[in-house]
C-alpha cells in the first residue's frame, strides 16, 4: 500500500464538493436514458385446421395444429343418458390424454348425475338435486386421482 519509500501515496488534488443533498436527491430521481428493447422474433401465425359435424343426437369435432390434435364426440342416447369422449394429443408436452364422461338425468327425482373417467387416473362424479319448492340446487361432488393419490370432495348450494 505504500510506495518504494514505505509511505502511503498522497492524493493529487482534493475532490470537489459533489453538491448539496437536495441536488443529489434530484439527480437520483432522474431516470436513466431509455434504450429501445431488441426486436422480438415474430412467429408465424399458428396453423389450425378444424372440422365439426353435427346431427340431431350427436356432435363430433376435430382440431389439428402445431401444438397437437384434439378430437371429441358427444352423443345423446335419449332424454336421460348422454355420453362423450375426448382425445387430446399435445406435441409440445409429448403427452396424450383420453377422457370419457357421462350424464344421467332423472327428471322425476329432479336429479342430474355427471361422471368422468380419464387416462390420468382420475375418476369423478357430481350429483345435483333440485329442491322444487325453492329455487335451490344442492350439488355433491367427489374426485379421486389415483396417480397423485389425491381425493377431493365437496358440496355447493346454488340459489337461483
Amino acid at each position: 500500500m505504500g510506495n518504494a519509500t514505505g509511505r502511503a501515496p498522497r492524493r493529487g488534488e482534493p475532490r470537489g464538493n459533489p453538491g448539496s443533498f437536495d441536488e443529489l436527491h434530484r439527480l437520483c430521481k432522474v431516470p436513466p436514458p431509455t434504450t429501445t428493447p431488441p426486436p422480438t422474433p415474430r412467429l408465424p401465425p399458428p396453423l389450425v385446421l378444424s372440422a365439426s359435424v353435427a346431427a340431431p343426437k350427436w356432435v363430433t369435432t376435430l382440431n389439428v395444429g402445431y401444438g397437437g390434435a384434439h378430437a371429441s364426440y358427444y352423443h345423446r342416447a335419449n332424454e336421460q343418458v348422454q355420453v362423450g369422449v375426448e382425445l387430446e394429443a399435445n406435441t409440445r408436452l409429448q403427452e396424450t390424454t383420453f377422457a370419457f364422461g357421462y350424464q344421467l338425468n332423472l327428471p322425476r327425482a329432479n336429479v342430474v348425475f355427471r361422471g368422468l373417467l380419464d387416462s390420468n387416473w382420475s375418476v369423478g362424479g357430481v350429483l345435483e338435486k333440485k329442491l322444487p319448492p325453492l329455487p335451490v340446487t344442492l350439488a355433491l361432488g367427489a374426485f379421486l386421482n389415483h396417480w397423485r393419490n389425491r381425493f377431493h370432495c365437496g358440496f355447493s348450494v346454488t340459489v337461483g
